[in-house]
């Protein structure tokens, strides 16, 4: 059987476990033994090691000096400078040893730690503690509770000199710390009244959401708008091009057909709203993006319409293929996005290339190729979808992307019945497209019709898709610990932050315990949505 020591060595204490004392067969068999295995463990030679004393469970291993003599003359030394002329008032007495060798600041902490228990107990019990009972010792200094040496030379002038300093110093920290405490209350409180106003905002402006397009696709089709030449946010034009989360500025450049974008908020994302179907023969929707600055982004499709739409939410970084009705790739991560789950993908981009993706709405699968290579495959929607997608993009704040929608616009514009972003707009007359005619070209357009992309074979098997993970309702109260909600799993924990609609990422620990931190807030302090939803008692 073993047995839990607690060993003293050099002002250290350590717990290690140890053989029982009846399984020795003297007291100096278990003595040589201890010192064995602690020299083992702290690198110290057997030979200079003992057991100084043993008293179960704590057991005193000392040193043996190999210099004999004493201490020197540092103590005489100390008498000579506090008898000098000038020499300065010392109360700080803790580096001096007593006759058996210890500190006398260790000697004191003990000493004061047992009178502040002793306080303790007199305060639970009702009775009033003087504020100057730390006062209250043999030197007469403030927390000092032995005497002082005889060389130190302290008056009960100089003591009273100290306490007065010492209780200037105690109100100006307490004068400071309620200052401390009025600054946090007021700054909680202009945090909530934000973060409401910020709430009530947001609310409005997805309600308001399917007017906005509906006016902005009507100005459209009444009169081509005029950009300004001044930089533009995207929220305040009505474009086919909108934020749904955080800010964006946009600048269009009418020569080339295409407008950049820059996030100005914390993941912000912004949609190309497009107002119908694919013409007859034309099954596939293309757009372009290129990566200016090329740091994170999550660049794909989503659906604004029917019971799931897509809600983005900059606050909580949910972007495209954060929720099921998006999907969305990171070439700088090689991850894709969708319904909340993170996955591989062996697509990675860099500052500067030019991301081409597709959706087919005939066999609701999305594509993505990278600087004009064979496109990939990336997502298989299922079949009984049947609202058509638009394209999306989230980026990070600073970061840059150029986004182009028209035919001439794209770089690598793959051949046959295909459909750019900007010809999905609503227009008065029907949408014709036609395949681009082989006859009649030159050698230098012949030459860029190779480097287009071609159509990808749609026969090429499908992989099983992951099963997407539903917000699902989870009753708190039978945990007491956010170590006994890691049982549950990734899948299951990240289901209910998805519930309560918090940012559901990080490791198995980092969902329990933001998922046990929400139990533990008052019910008052919940968002709306998440205060009616009874998921938490």
């Amino acid at each position: 059987m073993t047995e839990q020591l607690i060993v003293r060595f050099r002002d250290k204490s350590v717990v290690i476990p140890f053989p029982d004392a009846s399984s020795f067969i003297n007291e100096e068999e278990r003595n040589k033994s201890l010192v064995s295995l602690w020299s083992s463990r702290c690198g110290w030679p057997r030979e200079r090691l003992f057991v100084a004393s043993w008293q179960l469970p704590f057991v005193q291993i000392s040193v043996v000096s190999a210099i004999r003599g004493g201490k020197g003359g540092f103590g005489t030394l100390l008498k000579g400078q506090s008898r000098q002329a000038g020499a300065k008032l010392t109360t700080d007495f803790g580096a001096c040893r007593d006759l058996q060798g210890r500190r006398l600041r260790h000697v004191n902490d003990e000493i004061k730690l047992r009178k502040w228990r002793e306080m303790e107990k007199r305060k639970q019990a009702g009775e009033e503690v003087p504020d100057d009972e730390l006062w209250k010792t043999p030197s007469g200094l403030y927390n000092w509770h032995l005497m002082t040496p005889t060389w130190a030379n302290v008056s009960k002038k100089a003591t009273n000199r100290i306490k007065r300093q010492f209780q200037k110093l105690n109100q100006e920290a307490l004068k400071e710390a309620e200052m401390k405490k009025e600054r946090d209350d007021l700054y909680q409180k202009s945090m909530t009244l934000y973060l409401d106003k910020a709430t009530r905002e947001t609310e409005t402006l997805q309600e308001e959401i399917p007017d906005a397009i509906k006016q902005g696709l009507k100005a459209r089709n009444a009169k081509k708008r005029k950009y300004a030449e001044e930089p533009l946010v995207i929220d305040q034009n009505p474009s086919a091009l909108c934020t749904l989360s955080g800010d964006m500025v946009l600048v269009e450049n009418e020569e080339k057909g295409s407008a950049q974008i820059q996030s100005k908020s914390e993941f912000a994302t912004a949609v190309f709203v497009l107002d119908q179907l694919p013409a007859e023969g034309a099954q596939l929707i293309y757009y372009e993006v290129t990566l200016v600055s090329g740091g994170l982004a999550q660049i794909g499709w989503a659906c604004l319409v029917g019971e799931q739409r897509f809600f983005p939410n900059s606050d909580l970084g949910n972007g495209v293929g954060d929720d099921v009705s998006s999907y969305g790739i990171d070439g700088s991560r090689s991850l894709k996005f969708h319904g909340g789950s993170e996955d591989k993908c062996d697509i990675q981009w860099k500052a500067g290339d030019r991301l081409g993706t597709f959706f087919n709405s005939k066999n609701k699968s999305i594509w993505f190729a990278v600087n004009g290579s064979k496109p990939k495959k990336v997502f298989q929607l299922s079949e009984d979808m049947k609202d058509t997608l638009v394209p999306a993009l989230s980026c990070n704040l600073g970061q840059v992307l150029e986004l182009h929608t028209g035919r001439q616009d794209c770089k690598f514009f793959p051949d046959g019945p295909v459909a750019s972003a900007e010809e999905m707009i609503a227009k008065e007359d029907k949408m014709q497209l036609k395949p681009p005619e082989a006859k009649g070209q030159n050698k230098s357009s012949a030459k860029q019709a190779q480097q287009k992309t071609k159509m990808p074979d749609e026969k090429v098997e499908i992989k099983t898709k992951k099963k997407s993970i539903q917000p699902e309702r989870l009753d708190l109260r039978p945990f007491q610990t956010a170590t006994d909600l890691e049982a549950l799993g990734l899948d299951r924990l990240k289901s209910a932050l998805m519930a309560l609609q918090v940012k559901c990422g990080g490791t198995l620990k980092e969902r329990a315990a933001r998922l046990f931190l929400l139990k533990s807030l008052p019910r008052k302090e919940y968002p709306k949505k998440v205060r009616t939803k009874d998921f938490i008692e």
